[in-house]
């Protein structure tokens, strides 16, 4: 058998009140940190200018799926293929990317969408959707990927020209 294989899933997302706290606390101690650097007015003020609007744009679109293009839902088909699918209605076939993590706290998706370099992030905690789904979901990337995706161990052999005394 290659890997586990799941019934189709769907997990309804909703927005995280959580993950919008965290957002808002890191950029209000990096705000207060850039604030306290030993650079010119005018820089620490555009530094700091820019990750507000940084940090409420993530707000938006991670915490608060408020932007069109915001994640709506997850689903895995019967073939176990992850689709992303879009507030927009636009369904998107995604590749999780070994760089992903999985914990009953957090669970961040890094994912790759069609030909694109470039890797999109779904960031889930405990609010972001109803607890049984959301659980069914970790246990399917936890024990329900494809070997190729799961990480591989470090190689711990010796190499050849190494003698035991």
């Amino acid at each position: 058998m290659s890997h586990y294989s799941a019934k189709p899933m769907f997990v309804g997302l909703q927005p995280s009140y959580w993950l919008a706290l965290v957002i808002a606390l890191a950029v209000s101690a990096s705000v207060l940190i850039m604030l306290f650097m030993p650079a010119t007015l005018w820089l620490r003020l555009t530094v700091s200018t820019l990750l507000i609007v940084v940090a409420i744009f993530h707000i938006w679109q991670d915490a608060l799926l408020r932007f069109s293009w915001s994640w709506a839902s997850v689903e895995v088909n019967s073939a176990g293929a992850l689709i992303l699918n879009r507030r927009d209605g636009i369904a998107c076939e995604a590749t999780i990317q070994i760089s992903s993590f999985v914990a009953s706290y957090l669970t961040v998706l890094n994912v790759g969408i069609g030909n694109s370099r470039w890797q999109r992030h779904l960031i889930l905690l405990p609010d972001s959707a109803d607890a049984d789904s959301l659980r069914r979901l970790r246990v399917w990337l936890l024990w329900g990927l494809p070997q190729n995706l799961k990480s591989q161990p470090a190689d711990t052999t010796q190499p050849a020209d190494t003698e035991e005394a």
